[in-house]
This record gives C-alpha cells, structure tokens and sequence, in this order.
C-alpha cells in the first residue's frame, strides 16, 4: 500500500484574507473600564471614615510631621555625607569636614573611637550597623576584665575594681564582725570548714573579705561551691571571678598543692536547702571528704563559723515540683522572692559574725596512708562537726538578738 500524500489545505479567498489581515494590523481602540458602583453603605462608611480621620489627623499631623521631616533630613545628610567621603574627586577640604560630620555622629551613637583619621565611610556604616552595635556591647561588658585570669577563673582585675562596693557591703551593710582571726594560719596550705546557710552562696565572701583585712592582704581565700551555684547563669561566672571554685576533689588537691587557703563547706545542698525554723543547727556533714584530703595534703583543719547569711535568705518554703521544671534542685521562698521580683534576691541586711577556731589538735600524727581509715575519718569529721556548732552557738551570742539593727 502506498503512502496517501497529505491533504491541503483549502485556500481562503482574497478577499477574506486581506480584510483579516487589514483588521489584524489596524490599531486597537483601548476601553475604558468604568469605576464600581458604590453602594450607599460604602458611601456612608467613606464619610463617616473621613469626619473621623479629619478630627485625629490634624492633631497627628502636626506632631509626626516635624519627626518625620526631622528623620528624612538626617538621612539624607548622612548619605550625602557618605557620598561625599567615597567621591574620589572630592576635594580634600570636602572630605575632611564630611568625616569630622560623621564623626560627631558615629559619637552621639556610642562610637568608641573619637579621632577624625578612624571616621572612614566603613567604621562609619559599621557603626551604625547592628552588628557593630552589638559588637560594642559585648565590650562594654568585657571593659573591666582581664587578658588573663588563673588556671581556676580568678580575675585580679575585676576583683580591683568592684572592691570598694565588697567592702562597702561588708562594713555598713552586713556589718561583719570577726573574732579568732588569730588562728589563720599567715602561710601554707590550710582547710577552712565552715557551716553553710542561706539560699544563695553569700557566705563565701564575707569568709575572703575577713581573711584579706584580719591577715592584711597577706592571706588569699579560696571557697568551693556546688555544681548547680557554679553553673547558675550570671551568679557562677560572678563568684568565679572573684575567687570561687567548683566543689570537687581535684580542684581542691590543686589548690592545696599551691598552699592556699581553702574554704569548705561540708554541709552541700542540705545546708543550702535548710529552713529558717532550722537555722544555725548544722546538718550532716557527708562521708568526710574534706579529712581525707586534708590527711592526703597534711594541711591542718581549721574550724569556723558564719552567722547571718541565714538571715539575709530566710528560706520559708521550698518549691521542688516547679523547681524540677526549671532544672534547678529548688526553688526558695522567702519574704521577699518571688514577691519582689529580681528586688526579691537582693539580701537582707542582717548582721554579720565570723568566728575562726583553732586547728583540730593532733592531725600531724596520721600519714596519707590514714585516709583509707574510714573509722578515724568518721571521729575527725564528728569532731570538727562539734566544734563548727560550738563556735556557731558562740556567734549567735555574740551579735545578739538585734539581727537587723
């Protein structure tokens, strides 16, 4: 079978085609669309719309107008000003006066840099850019600390220069009184065991306050504190910086291996944790980790006592199902947190007394090798114990009943 050839189209007469092709090229006539109609309600609400707008407008007006003017013109001249400093032909006069403009502004923005050499179009935008914004912040907060801290976060700096505020709080707000100052010992390595209370770790401060005026600077505190103070947003990185340390064996060892002087607190999270109707009665002072590092270190043991940071946070109740929810091993309620808001974990100003005891007698008897004497670990920490409620009884004798007066 043979291929059937395709079939043609027929032909269009001429004269069709050429009246097509006529209307085809002939220019179209644009239509206009007539607006909407507008319903009576539409025309209600526009002159309702309009005898409203017209009693605010004017008012508004006249207040945002001048703003708004304001802003557009100083826009503008700045980037005029900014075209003028990158306008390679400008002439030198021009450029000078367009960078000594923007360096009065990138001053009134918070520019650290005052020389008219460093207000280049690029410091400039990076001035007024967020990111440089932002970048200024971080070292405003940083402004006071410095290159280098200790192998533990300690920053001399720091501590410089927020001293007169401790010592301030130490002798007109707390009011610290200290007695047997006599007993720390001026040199070498030593373990301070004092009692814990309150529901911030304000204990420790007074403690290196005490030991830095009683010894005359000679003497340098280090205090342990628990995990969960340590890690505390804002609070952990605060107290680091001024001489705290995480609570653990190793960083103690270390600290006595550079014959320091360093604080303890035994009682741990029960102490933090305790009542007001409980306070000052010390609680269980652990497995006596503190004597076996003081028998490994042959560091004598000096027994102390604090009274008033139990008053400065009266725990009334403690929130544990909350706590759970927020990650933290309590939540306080005191007469004044969550009532006050951030006010609330501000201390009250209850007075202040510290009592240093004399070194536990007959420690230098035992070698290293006593540590693993869990029966004479138990006597010295039953012993030390004793002694710390003795002296706190002592203390509390001492500042009387007149706690915050």
């Amino acid at each position: 079978m043979q291929p059937q050839a395709p079939k043609s189209r027929p032909k269009r007469p001429a004269a069709r085609r050429s009246a097509a092709s006529a209307a085809s090229h002939a220019p179209k006539s644009k239509k206009r669309r007539s607006p909407a109609p507008v319903t009576r309600a539409e025309a209600v609400g526009e002159r309702h719309n309009d005898d409203l707008g017209s009693e605010h407008s004017s008012e508004a007006t006249s207040d945002s107008s001048d703003v708004q003017a304001h802003l557009y013109e100083v826009q503008r001249n700045l980037d005029q000003l900014l075209r003028d400093v990158d306008h390679v032909g400008g002439g030198a006069e021009s450029r000078r006066r367009a960078a000594e403009a923007l360096g009065r502004i990138a001053r009134q923005l918070g520019a650290e840099s005052t020389d008219v050499a460093d207000s280049t179009p690029a410091s400039m935008r990076d001035a007024l850019s967020l990111e440089g914004m932002a970048r200024r912040i971080s070292r405003h907060g940083m402004r006071h600390r410095a290159d280098e801290v200790d192998e533990f976060g300690f920053d001399r700096q720091y501590e410089e220069h927020i001293r007169p505020l401790l010592e301030q709080a130490y002798d007109r707000y707390f009011r610290v009184r200290v007695s047997g100052a006599q007993h720390v010992p001026r040199q070498g390595r030593s373990v301070l065991v004092c009692n814990r209370g309150g529901a911030l770790p304000v204990d420790g401060l007074p403690l290196k306050m005490a030991v830095a005026k009683q010894c005359e600077g000679e003497r340098e505190l280090r205090w342990l504190i628990e995990d969960f103070n340590f890690h505390a947003p804002f609070l952990g990185s605060f107290l680091n910086r001024l001489g705290a340390v995480r609570a653990c064996q190793e960083n103690a060892q270390r600290l006595l291996e550079h014959e320091s002087l360093v604080a303890v607190f035994p009682e741990g999270i029960k102490g933090v944790t305790k009542l007001y109707s409980k306070r000052y009665q010390l609680q269980r002072f652990g497995r006596g980790g503190y004597v076996k590092l003081a028998l490994r270190m042959r560091a004598p043991i000096i027994p102390s006592a604090i009274v008033g940071p139990e008053d400065a946070y009266p725990i009334l109740y403690r929130m544990s199902a909350l706590a759970k929810g927020l990650g933290l091993p309590f939540l306080p309620i005191t007469p004044t947190f969550p009532w006050l808001g951030p006010l609330g974990l501000l201390p009250l100003p209850s007075r202040t007394v510290i009592i240093f005891g004399p070194p536990i007698l007959g420690l230098d008897q035992y070698g290293p090798e006593s540590v693993d004497d869990s029966v004479l670990v138990h006597e010295i920490n039953e012993r030390v114990r004793s002694t710390i409620q003795s002296l706190v009884n002592e203390a509390c004798k001492l500042r009387g009943a007149h706690v915050y007066s």
